[in-house]
């Protein structure tokens, strides 16, 4: 991705999350946001997993991610299988950057396994 591309997309996601972030977040989201911040580049957690980390479940985790700050890395949350289940152009962006971060991809999907991280222990 070249560099005048990277900066559309961070000032563009910029702009969704910040329109859409709520007031107040809830523990529970704080808790995921905890988790998604720890995740290393280069490597990617699905929403199932985030979910059982922090006590709920993957569409409780999607919410979240649509309304999530401005700098968290979102983009290393994926679907399951490594699928992207980001809608609109953010799919592709995300994409974009997790390629940028080392990430291969076979047509429009990647192996989960392969970049999954795997902390010794999380905290939340």
């Amino acid at each position: 991705m070249n560099s005048r591309k990277l900066r559309q997309s961070r000032q563009t996601d910029s702009r969704y999350w910040r329109n859409s972030r709520p007031k107040a977040l809830s523990s529970i989201r704080d808790s995921i946001y905890r988790i998604v911040r720890r995740i290393p580049r280069g490597s990617v957690l699905s929403y199932g997993d985030v979910g059982r980390v922090v006590g709920t479940g993957p569409r409780q985790v999607a919410a979240a991610m649509r309304a999530c700050p401005v700098g968290l890395p979102w983009h290393r949350v994926v679907g399951a299988g490594g699928r992207i289940r980001t809608p609109g152009e953010y799919a592709w962006i995300q994409q974009e950057r997790l390629m940028a971060e080392g990430i291969r991809f076979h047509g429009t999907s990647f192996s989960y396994d392969v970049y999954r991280w795997r902390a010794k222990a999380h905290s939340h």
